[in-house]
């Protein structure tokens, strides 16, 4: 009969023990996993620091660079040779110790039909700058003016970015057509936009998604991750109210 009657505190007693013993590994696992996002998180910004670094080193070893774009490739084409045509369609005569170097380089796409790049590396920055002078001056230019056969195309001058900055510059453009912005070029490696004549003039300096979009399909922001117990559950909640001007707010769980 004692033993009927101690019974209960028995089964009570393991009880406490088993949901204490449970509860501290669910504790230790938690803080293991808080440990590892906050080291995930601390090499995330040492390498995002790192690629900002090295990304203005290389936009500043291309700062007294030309890239020539859309000009027709040819076998056993003469690349100093169309320079100087295109240096007199704009009135400027290069000298030989003002040109560095001069090589085509292929497209980050693979897949692109476009002819390969031109790149151009001169004697100083102030003589590059003086020569997207002139080639603004000039209003454009074309093959037919060059002189080249076939059909006639229009041929872009302009600073040699690095991918960085060349995407960013897209997301600008794109950003400024769909906003009603007029003006957007690019002066020293800063890509800049302007609404209007007498609009002030914005530096772009950052894009971000941490959404492939390209490769996913979807334009919408990426997630972000919540480590919880097993033992709560996570139900989804009507979507919110966008606020004015903005897209819709994506799904949203709660606890």
């Amino acid at each position: 009969m004692q033993l009927l009657q101690s019974a209960p505190d028995y089964v009570t007693a393991q009880v406490e023990e088993f949901a204490s013993s449970r509860q501290d590994s669910q504790e230790t696992r938690l803080k293991s996993i808080e440990s590892n996002v906050s080291t995930y998180q601390e090499q995330f910004s040492r390498i995002h620091t790192l690629e900002c670094t090295i990304d203005k080193m290389e936009q500043q070893a291309r700062s007294s660079n030309l890239e020539i774009c859309n000009i027709p490739e040819k076998r056993g084409e003469n690349l100093l040779n169309i320079l100087n045509v295109i240096g007199a369609a704009i009135r400027i005569t290069f000298a030989p110790s003002d040109i560095v170097s001069i090589h085509r380089v292929p497209h980050a796409n693979p897949n692109s039909t476009l002819p390969k790049n031109i790149i151009v590396r001169l004697a100083s920055v102030t003589l590059r700058d003086n020569v997207l002078a002139a080639f603004r001056t000039a209003k454009g230019i074309n093959t037919t003016q060059l002189a080249l056969s076939g059909p006639s195309h229009k041929v872009y001058l302009n600073e040699h970015l690095t991918l960085k900055n060349k995407l960013l510059l897209k997301q600008t453009r794109e950003t400024a057509s769909k906003h009603g912005y007029k003006y957007v070029w690019v002066r020293h490696a800063s890509i800049l936009m302007r609404k209007e004549d007498t609009s002030p003039v914005l530096a772009i300096r950052i894009f971000r998604c941490d959404r492939d979009c390209a490769g996913s399909g979807r334009g919408i922001g990426g997630g972000v991750l919540v480590a919880v117990l097993r033992e709560h559950r996570a139900a989804a909640r009507a979507p919110l109210p966008s606020p004015p001007g903005r897209p819709a707010l994506p799904s949203l769980m709660v606890l």
